[in-house]
């Protein structure tokens, strides 16, 4: 699945998406397979669709892990995670996955203020947890905890 899209497949502990001054580092601490791929520009190469810009495919424990690296713009960066979940090039091969969506932005953004996006976007997208978090930080890959 994504197989030409993909831009590593393998056991690292750590999994480092990064875009300009933009990053976020997962760890993969049970050494599951991981694959990295590229949505934005390969996945989905139409400029005129929303999409994000990473997904990180665990396929043999079926969970999915979707990335999106925007600055400050939160907005937008929800708003791309959602367009890439309802994707059909996307929706259809992960519908038996766990998903999780990840908004990364370099500022410092008042969580309690998103709180309502993302119950809007854990309803609209069956379960789909999203969690804004700020640049740089690392996140374990299963659970989602921070490993500050």
């Amino acid at each position: 699945m994504f197989e030409e899209c993909r831009e590593f497949e393998d056991k690292r502990p750590l999994i480092v998406c990064k875009e300009k001054r933009t990053e976020i580092t997962f760890y993969n601490g049970s050494k599951e397979t991981v694959a990295k791929i590229s949505i934005d520009g390969c996945v989905i190469t139409d400029n005129t669709v929303k999409k994000c810009d990473y997904l990180l495919l665990c396929v043999k424990i079926k969970k999915a892990v979707f990335v999106e690296m925007k600055g400050n713009k939160v907005e937008t960066a929800i708003k791309q995670l959602s367009a890439t979940l309802d994707n059909e090039m996307v929706k259809t091969p992960l519908a038996q996955y766990e998903k999780k969506a990840y908004a990364v932005v370099t500022g410092n953004p008042v969580f309690s203020r998103f709180q309502n996006a993302q119950d809007r976007f854990f309803r609209k997208h069956k379960g789909c947890t999203l969690r804004v978090v700020k640049s740089s930080h690392t996140y374990d890959l299963l659970s989602g905890s921070s490993r500050i």
